[in-house]
């Protein structure tokens, strides 16, 4: 197993006082990474701590693959690809900004299929914003009475 420095710490020298470091890894690889630490005196001779893992785990991003039927009456539905298990909260707005729905949905890796009910609402142009963990997705619902959808 190869090992790479991410970063060199100065130490407090020769005491009896207990001293703790800490560093956070900026750059974090996705998946299994293995840590260790490696105290040099100022001899030269060094320790070599024991090995930890991390698994850090994808954030899920979204690709909107599209919204139909476009325009609907009663339902839409929105097909969404998520790069990981997440939960993605769906909003809609109308055209002044008003929030008119706001809900949670387990998304899955892969594509999904989410049933928008717009049926309460009049006919217009309404703005359709997915949010998850790492991912903004926005786009249009319109709605229009005339659609057997």
């Amino acid at each position: 197993m190869d090992f790479y420095e991410i970063t060199n710490i100065k130490g407090a020298g020769t005491t009896n006082i207990q001293t703790n470091y800490v560093l956070n890894d900026e750059n974090p690889l996705e998946g299994i990474s293995y840590y260790r630490l490696k105290q040099v005196d100022f001899d030269g001779s060094f320790e070599l701590s024991y090995v930890v893992d991390v698994n850090l785990k994808a954030s899920s991003k979204f690709e909107l693959i599209g919204i139909s039927p476009s325009p609907a009456s009663s339902f839409t539905y929105l097909t969404l690809n998520a790069t990981a298990n997440d939960n993605a909260i769906i909003n809609i707005y109308d055209n002044k900004g008003g929030l008119l729905v706001k809900d949670v949905v387990e998304v899955k890796e892969g594509s999904n299929e989410i049933k928008l009910d717009i049926s309460t609402f009049p006919s217009g142009i309404y703005l359709l914003s997915v949010t998850g963990n790492n991912s903004i997705v926005n786009t249009r619902v319109v709605k229009s009475e005339n659609y057997l959808y």
